[in-house]
């Protein structure tokens, strides 16, 4: 072989590598032995930003790159171990999901949706599939066998649920500043004036804004605003007290007090709080334990 002939080959043998190191890896990230490739990084990457410029939402690209980022490398911690624990999902329950998705839409406009949304039917059905994955891990943390009679019990003692939170009928004195709502207030006070006799004067003479509201929640107030709706018997009003916008006097027409379910009524709700709320913690106490054990590499200048 002549030398011309022997150079020749040896670039072509090492060509290849030389044009794929100048391409640089095809991966941002290595979590363990798995690697999160660029290509589905850009993909996430990408779906987020256009579904934030079609929200009109305002976003930094910088904390979005880390927050898609951080998310594969939680998707990637999360599959792995959901393999390790022997966790798989059929293909006929992946098939039952892609139905209830779809719904009445023909399989090829589904598909034209998805590609509008830059999506293709591949990628939808292993991010589908990876779903499906990792809600089927979470739960492995908690079933209903591990919620007790007593752990319910408890549950309701310590936060009972609400069936009709607690509402007034009120009538509001609107006052732009504290001063005028002082002085009326003292004045009804001192003269012995009716609130409501005050309220139609106050509202002719364009002194002060009137309004009536038929049982409201003393919650859907600012927080001074319901705290003096809550203190102020029934038939009463309030001293003036600072809203968000002006100052107010409050008088109180009717109460209904909060009304409670019971246990038999709230006792199978509570029993799935439990199980949601031990799945939770399990899930967030594994994922805080792998992520410090995992060896994470991440490529800044792939991003």
């Amino acid at each position: 072989m002549t030398p011309a002939k022997l150079l020749v080959r040896i670039v072509l043998l090492v060509l290849p590598a030389i044009v794929l190191n100048a391409c640089g890896p095809d991966y941002v990230a290595k979590v363990n032995d798995t690697k999160i490739s660029k290509k589905e990084y850009e993909r996430y990457k990408n779906q987020r930003i256009r579904m934030y410029k079609t929200a009109g939402t305002q976003f930094n690209e910088q904390v979005l790159k880390k927050q898609v980022l951080n998310e594969l490398i939680v998707k990637a911690l999360v599959i792995n171990g959901a393999a390790a624990k022997g966790i798989k999902v059929s293909d006929s329950e992946l098939k039952d999901r892609v139905d209830a998705i779809k719904g009445e839409l023909s399989e090829e406009d589904f598909i034209k949706q998805l590609r509008q949304r830059g999506v293709s039917y591949e990628e939808f059905l292993q991010d589908l599939k990876d779903q499906l994955l990792i809600e089927r891990f979470r739960k492995s943390f908690a079933d209903i066998s591990s919620i007790t009679f007593e752990d319910v019990k408890k549950q309701y003692e310590s936060n009972r649920p609400v069936k009709q939170p607690e509402r007034v009928r009120i009538r509001i004195m609107h006052f732009n500043t504290e001063e005028e709502a002082k002085k009326v207030f003292n004045e009804m006070k001192t003269n012995k004036i009716p609130f409501d006799e005050m309220a139609e004067k106050l509202s002719r003479e364009g002194r002060a804004i009137v309004s009536t509201s038929d049982w409201v929640e003393p919650a859907s107030f600012s927080p001074e605003m319901a705290k003096a709706i809550r203190s102020t018997q029934k038939g009463s009003y309030s001293e003036p007290v600072k809203g968000n916008k002006g100052w107010f006097i409050i008088k109180i027409y009717e109460r209904q007090e909060a009304q409670y379910a019971t246990f038999e009524e709230a006792k199978e709700q509570l029993m799935f709080f439990l199980i949601e709320k031990r799945r939770h913690e399990g899930f967030r106490k594994w994922l805080i334990a792998e992520r410090n054990k995992a060896k994470i590499k991440v490529l800044e200048k792939a991003l």
